[in-house]
């Protein structure tokens, strides 16, 4: 497949979001327990992956303003150490229209691992760190949507799109669980958007009797759930909570994955390549300026069910492939598409204006796109 597809690889990857990979953070602050940091990078990918988001690493080691400036947006998934030159970079890369997404802890440890008493990031993040939640099973409740307009004479005026952008439709809004670190921060610049809220502990749990592994409920609300501050010609958005982090927790929920994909359509409302897709479709995007040709390489598995191992419980091996999935798939475009065509001959492609919608039936397929 991959011999007889070889025309259809080798070109410049297009990504819409940089993961910025904390080396440092993983060798001090994650050195005893590296899931406190991996988990955070890992959910943070696994949440680009299953809602389609193009992306790519970015490595602390080399990073520079040219690095970034490559990505309409940054993400720092609890990258607890965050140096004064980090910090400077980030600055740069924001105030020249760059938008940025903070988790977790990210900038709250100083350059050996250890938490401190202010965070790197404060004047970037437009907020001061007041102190971080000594638990990990912490709550968020963010606005309902109705209460996003505020009324003038009888006609209802918009408040605010972060709200709008972040709030629930569905009614009266409830908490719900991101399992991972949280930060109590108090705004100073930045506008701030939902609630952050700390979970119930038991007596026996307060007197050290009792373990806090299985989540408790929500108790109080101790500081905002978001934070958006204008660093001059761009965007930092703070998540007080770890979305990343919960959503490659046990106490993973979709609504944790989703934030982060409302986070960056937020901050990059009209990207150059969007894709609708079932979540067991992975996407790949890549560009040939010279044929002005995009390409959206999918790669699709559906696994069936599989028993619980007799050890080494829940680890769980995916059943082996033996049908061809059926997909469905949508690509916008922000360059009016003049011509889309599959790989696979079966395959049904429709266009209609800036949107191209396949139908396909295999594991690989390949969607060329001349703009």
């Amino acid at each position: 497949d991959a011999l007889a597809r070889r025309a259809h690889f080798g070109h410049r990857l297009v990504a819409e979001a940089g993961l910025y990979f904390s080396s440092r953070t993983r060798d001090w602050f994650a050195r005893e327990k590296p899931a406190e940091y991996f988990q955070g990078f890992l959910g943070a990918h696994k949440a680009m992956v299953y809602d389609h988001v193009p992306w790519a690493v970015i490595l602390d080691e080399n990073a520079t303003l040219a690095t970034l400036r490559q990505f309409p947006v940054v993400i720092l998934p609890n990258a607890a150490i965050v140096s004064e030159n980090e910090a400077e970079l980030f600055r740069r890369y924001a105030s020249e229209g760059g938008q940025l997404i903070v988790t977790g802890l990210s900038g709250c440890a100083d350059r050996w691992g250890k938490l401190q008493g202010g965070s790197s990031l404060e004047s970037l993040i437009g907020a001061r760190l007041v102190h971080k939640l000594d638990s990990l099973d912490n709550w968020i409740r963010l606005p309902w949507q109705q209460d996003t307009f505020a009324f003038n004479r009888g006609k209802p005026v918009a408040v605010s799109p972060i709200l709008k952008a972040f709030g629930t439709s569905r009614g009266p809004s409830w908490p719900f669980l991101l399992k991972g670190p949280a930060v109590v921060y108090e705004p100073t610049t930045a506008e701030a958007c939902g609630e952050l809220v700390k979970p119930f502990r038991t007596t026996r749990q307060q007197q050290g009797k009792e373990g806090t592994e299985w989540p408790m409920s929500p108790e109080a609300v101790v500081g905002p759930a978001i934070l958006v501050n204008r660093v001059g010609k761009g965007t930092v958005l703070t998540f007080a909570a770890s979305p990343d982090f919960a959503t490659a927790s046990e106490h993973h929920i979709v609504e944790a994955r989703q934030l982060l994909l409302k986070a960056v359509r937020f901050l990059n409302p009209r990207p150059r390549v969007e894709i609708a897709a079932p979540a067991t479709v992975e996407a790949i995007v890549t560009d040939e300026p010279a044929a002005r040709t995009l390409r959206v390489h999918f790669v699709a598995y559906n696994a069936p069910p599989q028993t619980m191992p007799a050890q080494n419980r829940p680890y769980v091996l995916p059943a082996l492939i033996e049908q061809a999935p059926i997909s469905r798939a949508t690509i916008t475009v922000q360059e009016r598409p003049g011509s889309a065509k599959a790989w696979n001959r079966s395959t049904r492609v429709e266009r209609r204006a800036n949107r191209v919608e396949l139908t396909f039936e295999d594991i690989h397929e390949v969607l060329a796109v001349r703009y």
